[in-house]
């Protein structure tokens, strides 16, 4: 039994202990479904790292612009090595090719595998019933597995787009623009969209357009939780990559061990709350759609535009509050790594 007001949302405490004692209370299962989205993730990214190779840059090179700067410290009076820009530009290069292929990635299998049996599991614990992992497993990638990838795959060639957009909009200034744009899209689209596919029946263009208008409607809920939940991530990887260092001599095996096991630990988290959070506003800002009846027949597709005037205030907020996340976490890396190399 669901302990909820029928005339306002949960809060975002509630929404939290909801997350906690579903998360606590089926531990074992959670970590099992994690683990089968977050090893084959880990391979994937693997693959893609020997795929799109990332050049070192020439230390003899580095070191020459260094004693430039040292000699000529005003901003414009270094010497730029001649090979040094090509390869700073091929090394960024394959840097965004990775982040970009990481990233669907990302999308596509903790979307699919995680997100899509993990709401089945929270959904049944949130209204009082006992999850069951193979139950939700098969529902999830047997029955709803094509759905959940279409819809992925839609939403994140949508992003995807965006971010090759903004990217090469960085060289005429309006990059930031496209990619503050981009991180309202992925916040009010993307933290919705497996619990709408592995919930409700109907086709994919009409649960994604219900993901998307859901997402709208909470969007600073939602863009809260994807910055404390990242936050979080960081957090735990830091213990586990203090012990994993002191344990394993190999470098390579100690760091992705530390990744599997961080996103092992809060992916459940994200998948628990963000289900939550559908519900929650499914049963206050409509209806559900019925099992067995496409949502087209059920008078719940409400044909509205994707972005109207009413929604341009919160795209702005979230457009400037990221931008302003991405320069702290830009000044943060070039103060830490200021502090790590003597002299810089």
């Amino acid at each position: 039994m669901t302990l909820m007001s029928l005339f306002r949302p949960l809060t975002p405490a509630e929404l939290a202990n909801w997350t906690l004692r579903i998360y606590l209370r089926y531990w074992p299962r959670w970590m099992a479904l994690a683990l089968l989205a977050v090893i084959p993730l880990a391979l994937v990214n693997l693959g893609i790292t020997a795929a799109v190779p990332q050049p070192e840059l020439d230390p003899a090179a580095l070191e020459a612009l260094l004693n430039s700067m040292q000699d000529n410290p005003l901003p414009g009076g270094a010497v730029l090595p001649n090979n040094l820009l090509e390869q700073v530009v091929n090394s960024s290069v394959a840097t965004l090719e990775q982040a970009v292929l990481s990233l669907m990635a990302q999308l596509i299998i903790a979307g699919v595998i995680a997100g899509g049996a993990g709401a089945v599991m929270a959904a049944a614990a949130y209204n009082g019933a006992e999850p069951d992992l193979g139950q939700a497993l098969r529902t999830g990638l047997l029955e709803r597995g094509r759905l959940l990838l279409r819809g992925h795959l839609l939403v994140g060639g949508l992003l995807m787009v965006m971010v090759v957009a903004s990217l090469l909009g960085m060289l005429v200034c309006i990059g930031l623009i496209g990619m503050g744009i981009t991180v309202y899209l992925y916040v009010g689209w993307v933290p919705l969209l497996a619990p709408a596919l592995a919930l409700e029946d109907g086709g994919y263009p009409l649960l994604v357009r219900r993901a998307w208008r859901f997402g709208k409607l909470r969007i600073w809920l939602l863009f809260g939780a994807v910055i404390a939940l990242l936050a979080l991530r960081y957090g735990v990887a830091i213990p586990i990559g203090l012990l994993a260092g002191a344990l394993i001599p190999d470098p390579a095996l100690a760091a992705l061990i530390v990744a599997v096991a961080s996103e092992a630990l809060v992916l459940p988290l994200g998948v628990i709350f963000f289900t939550v959070v559908f519900l929650d506003t499914r049963a206050r800002l409509d209806g559900r759609v019925p099992p067995g009846q496409p949502a087209e027949e059920s008078g719940l597709a409400m044909v509205e535009p994707f972005l109207s005037a009413a929604d341009m205030p919160n795209l702005v907020g979230v457009a400037m509050a990221s931008l302003g996340l991405m320069v702290a976490a830009y000044f943060l890396v070039l103060m830490l790594a200021s502090l790590a190399v003597p002299g810089l």
